[in-house]
């Protein structure tokens, strides 16, 4: 029935429309059929909504990394210092939705290092560091000077 009133047989034309007050207007249609649709409309690129934060944790300590992308279930992979991380032991990568998830069990000072995450469909990546301090363990010696005693704690 348009092409009937219209006859739009080229990609676009212009057709008048008048309104309630009879002011003329002139829109711009576009006819697009099956031959010459170029192929799907492409998506949006994943992207990263929540970037990596830097984090101080006392050692020991189990420490979750969090970032977010901008659609669910996205495949991401894990780096420390540009190597990638497996999930193991130590190490355990989830997600959930959104949420890409990064925990590191029982922190120790050989986990300060620059974290990465990355999306596996693009070159988006962001990064945190991780600073893990040791705990203060006291070696007490315990020493006799000029009628007084001195405690003597050190980091070890």
């Amino acid at each position: 029935m348009f092409r009937r009133y219209f006859s739009c047989r080229t990609v676009s034309c212009f057709c008048p429309v008048f309104n309630v007050l009879w002011q003329r207007f002139q829109f711009l249609l576009f006819h697009v059929n099956a031959s010459s649709h170029a192929g799907p409309i492409s998506e949006l690129p994943v992207h990263f909504t929540k970037e990596l934060e830097d984090v101080t944790v006392p050692e020991n300590e189990t420490i979750k990394l969090i970032c977010e992308t901008s659609k669910p279930n996205v495949p991401v992979k894990w780096y420390k210092n540009g190597e990638e991380i497996v999930s193991g032991l130590h190490y355990k990568i989830n997600g959930t939705g959104t949420q890409c998830i990064l925990t590191v069990l029982d922190a120790t000072e050989k986990d300060t290092n620059t974290y990465t995450c990355k999306i596996v469909s693009s070159e988006e990546t962001t990064k945190g560091k991780l600073t893990v301090e040791g705990r203060l363990r006291c070696a007490v010696d315990v020493a006799r000077f000029v009628g007084a005693w001195a405690f003597i704690c050190a980091f070890l």
